[in-house]
Order: C-alpha cells, then sequence, then structure tokens
C-alpha cells in the first residue's frame, strides 16, 4: 500500500502524467504540474503585494513633493506596513516552495 502510494504521489504530483493541466488567470502557459501552479499562485500573490509597496512608495514621493507631512508620513507607514506583508508573504512562499520541493525530491529519491 505504501508503494501504492508512493507511485500515485509521484506519477501525479512530480511528473504530472495523470495530472490536468491548469491555467493561471495571468498567463497563457499551463502548469504542468501542482508544483508549478503553486509557484505561480505564490508568484501572483506576491505580485499583488509588490504592486501595493509601489503604490505606497509612489505616494511618498507625491506628498514629499508637495511638502505635505502629514500625508507624507501617512503614506510613510502605508509602505512600512506594506512592506512588512511582503516580507512575511514572500519568506512564507519561500518556505512552503522549499518545504514542498525537499518532500517531492524525499519521494522521487524512494522510488
Amino acid at each position: 500500500m505504501a508503494t501504492d502510494i508512493s507511485n500515485f504521489i509521484f506519477n501525479n504530483i512530480v511528473t504530472g502524467e495523470n495530472l490536468a493541466s491548469s491555467e493561471t488567470s495571468t498567463s497563457s502557459k499551463k502548469a504542468r504540474n501542482f508544483f508549478e501552479a503553486l509557484g505561480k499562485a505564490l508568484g501572483e500573490m506576491l505580485g499583488k503585494e509588490s504592486a501595493r509597496l509601489v503604490d505606497a512608495a509612489d505616494r511618498m514621493v507625491a506628498h514629499s513633493e508637495e511638502k505635505d507631512g502629514k500625508a507624507f508620513m501617512e503614506a510613510s507607514t502605508d509602505f512600512q506596513v506594506a512592506s512588512q506583508r511582503f516580507n512575511i508573504m514572500s519568506n512564507t512562499a519561500a518556505t512552503a516552495i522549499k518545504s514542498i520541493g525537499e518532500g517531492l525530491t524525499g519521494i522521487a529519491r524512494k522510488q
């Protein structure tokens, strides 16, 4: 039974032989397996978060040119929050990809 589960995981997840390709919303390129789909989804999530970061930075620049201290500090705080959120999400994505990748490597080694 353990061999059957291991073979199922290897064939369906690692190689994607029996896995239907999934298409992401940002690209016409199809993921060949769940690991690629996960990477694309995490990348999309980080892309959206980085857009918030850029928006806050742009507002900081605009308010500094206007010499509007209050609005600048609000934008600065928004930037700090967005920066921390991005850092947390980026670390989480990297850890997830690393952990799953190492797990899949271990499964593949046992084939």
